[in-house]
């Protein structure tokens, strides 16, 4: 049977027509029974798509609660190493006594040094040996002393001092709170530096069989001998050995960049100030312009606060930028199932890393990956100026959705009910607005965020000789085709 020629269809489409001659209902009936064979499939579709929904977002929270309660172990960890610390005043009696065993040893090479002046130059080197030792003991206890100050900074009142989430969510973040979970300083021990290195290139010489190879290795473990000086240091699971100058390069202490969340509001303050009031006013000004907010938005980020704007509300938001791309309309498509590589303009190896089907479409997981190389430095796939660059432009559309809330009122987005508006009735909002009803004065117009400018561009005018709009008959193609609608 050809589509849409079913009795099914034919019943439904002329439901309304047969029941008027139905008086026996039979054809009701069967309407009923064909709506009946569609729906309940559809419905039990709709249940499954449901309850799949459902088994996701509870894996997702499972997960996620898991990467949470990891998190809090790690800073339970951590302050509680702290506490130790303050408490025991200093490194503990461990350490030292780790360190008093070590001098023991020197002091063993020292006292085998030749008599006289043949020895002094070792028994010299012995000293300064142990001195470098002690210096290394007293310096630990110094910079994680530093740590315990600073991190009650950040569990104070300062508002400049608030860690970023940046910290909780990226994997370059957990390993940082990783690193200072295991930073126990009853642990902290000397080592020699090259050790590890020294091991693995005698582990190479063991199955290098050519003559030159193997001078070149013998050569590398006789440097990194006589430079094998002894460092401070932890044992980190997951990262071996770490020296606290290692450790401290890390930048432990990730602060959320407020210096952004200022930017946004004074800009919107100085925009409001200088341009929107007066433009709606009529008396001035200029109405928001997109690039000029981009630009000005790119020379406020730099690679110090861009994490801060992905995983922290600093831009005015209920969400991180990171939370709001997964629903951003470029990235879902035009039909909600993921755009495409080839619209975002994604190709040649960028697009290999990323399309893991591949099917030029960005799925579930694909955006999750993508999402992460624009918010995470440390992913092989971010670049800096791409991240800026999507930062920069979310950043001027909340800048906009401020600006249209000012011209058209609180009730642009959202009616009073809390419900969201359509883009009908935000064009049916645009227009009242530059508008004015026959007969309106100035004062009510705008009072009713009516913009005086907007309504000038398209001819319409307020005469004071004669209390009356000028061509208040503009057509209404021309008010959409003006406001872009």
């Amino acid at each position: 049977m050809a589509k849409g020629t079913s009795l099914e269809s034919q019943l439904i489409r002329g439901a309304g027509k047969a029941v008027a001659y139905d008086p026996e209902g039979l054809v009701a009936a069967a309407q009923d029974e064909a709506l009946k064979k569609i729906t309940e499939p559809l419905k039990r579709t709709a249940e499954m798509l449901a309850a799949a929904k459902k088994e996701r977002k509870l894996e997702e929270e499972k997960l996620q609660k898991e990467q949470d309660d990891l998190v809090k172990g790690y800073d339970d960890n951590f302050n509680s190493h702290l506490k130790s610390y303050l408490d025991d005043g200093g490194l503990p009696i461990e350490v030292w006594d780790r360190a008093t065993d070590l001098a023991e040893e020197e002091k063993v090479v020292h006292d085998a040094c030749p008599t006289g002046k043949e020895g002094n130059r070792c028994r010299k080197k012995s000293i300064m040996r142990l001195k470098e030792q002690a210096t290394q003991w007293t310096g630990a206890n110094d910079w994680y002393s530093g740590i315990a100050e600073e991190n009650e900074k950040y569990q104070g009142d300062d508002p400049e001092l608030v860690q970023s989430n940046y910290d909780s969510q990226s994997d370059d973040g957990v390993r940082r709170k990783r690193i200072k979970a295991n930073m126990d300083p009853k642990q902290l021990v000397m080592r020699n530096k090259n050790d590890e290195e020294i091991a693995s290139i005698k582990e190479q010489l063991k199955t290098t069989t050519e003559p030159e190879e193997r001078l070149g290795l013998k050569n590398q473990i006789d440097h990194l001998e006589k430079s094998n000086t002894k460092v401070t240091g932890w044992d980190i699971p997951g990262e071996g050995f770490m020296t606290k100058e290692q450790i401290e390069n890390l930048n432990l202490f990730q602060p959320r960049a407020d210096i952004i969340k200022k930017h946004v509001m004074d800009r919107n303050k100085n925009q409001t100030e200088t341009n929107y009031a007066p433009y709606k006013d009529g008396t001035g000004g200029k109405p928001f312009n997109m690039r000029t907010s981009i630009s000005a938005n790119e020379e406020a980020i730099t690679p110090g606060n861009i994490t801060s704007i992905y995983y922290d509300k600093v831009t005015g938001t209920d969400k991180p930028l990171k939370e709001n791309l997964k629903e951003h309309p470029i990235l879902k498509g035009e039909d909600g199932k993921g755009a495409t590589y080839k619209s975002l303009g994604i190709s040649g190896e960028d697009l290999k890393a990323l399309d893991t089907d591949p099917d030029g479409v960005i799925s579930d997981d694909e955006m999750a990956n993508l999402i992460e190389a624009l918010s995470d430095p440390k992913h092989p796939n971010y670049d800096y100026d791409v991240s800026r660059a999507v930062a920069a432009e979310y950043m001027a559309e909340n800048e906009q959705m401020e600006y249209n809330k000012f011209m058209y009122g609180p009730n642009f987005y959202e009616k009073p009910d809390g419900t969201p508006t359509t883009l009908e009735e935000r064009g049916a909002i645009k227009i009242r607005a530059v508008t004015p009803k026959s007969g309106e004065s100035p004062q009510v117009f705008k009072a009713r965020h009516g913009n005086m400018s907007a309504a000038a561009d398209l001819g319409i005018t307020w005469n004071s000789d004669n209390n009356t709009w000028t061509k208040p008959e503009a057509s209404v193609d021309d008010i959409i085709k003006s406001l872009g609608l």
